[in-house]
């Protein structure tokens, strides 16, 4: 209900009267709840950054794997359809930008999403303790070829590292 409304009104019209009506909830118990719309609209961004984490979590579950950038093009590809096929989400960004009060809770949001989510792409990284373990068992040889094809500089698009010391040597 308060997703929809905040899109039909716009944050300066969204009231907690107007939510609880169109919920069929009496007043009292929507505030018993939600003190205030500041509040609605900060759980409503907790709630979009719980989609993240969801998405976010299975992409670990797949790693490692000779796949994981497959993954992490799906993460990529799932957070921009989050964004494009829900208009509301855009909404409720705004709306918890309005205070200096919504802006700090949603940077705590922020925060703790960036915690869980920040560590996940680099298992795929070889030098990271699961992937070196998966690496140490029957992956092996298959994370060596990976690692080799995705240096190869004779294939397009294929990673550039450049082995010189930062002293030019």
């Amino acid at each position: 209900m308060a997703r929809e409304l905040l899109l039909d009104v716009g944050f300066e019209s969204f009231t907690c009267e107007e939510v609880a009506s169109r919920a069929g909830l009496p007043i009292g118990t929507l505030y018993q709840f939600f003190q205030n719309k500041y509040v609605i609209v900060c759980e409503l961004d907790r709630v979009d950054a719980v989609a993240v984490r969801l998405e976010a979590s299975s992409f670990s579950e797949a790693i490692p794997s000779l796949d994981w950038l497959r993954f992490l093009d799906r993460l990529v590809d799932h957070m921009a359809a989050l964004w494009a096929n829900d208009p509301s989400r855009r909404a409720v960004w705004l709306a918890v930008q309005s205070t200096p009060a919504t802006r700090a809770t949603a940077a705590v949001t922020e925060r703790e999403l960036a915690a869980e989510v920040a560590p996940v792409p680099g298992t795929a990284d070889p030098r990271h303790p699961t992937r070196a373990a998966h690496d140490h068992g029957r992956g092996a040889g298959a994370h060596r070829l990976l690692d080799a094809e995705l240096l190869d500089p004779r294939r397009p698009g294929a990673c550039r590292v450049d082995h010189r010391s930062r002293s030019g040597s």
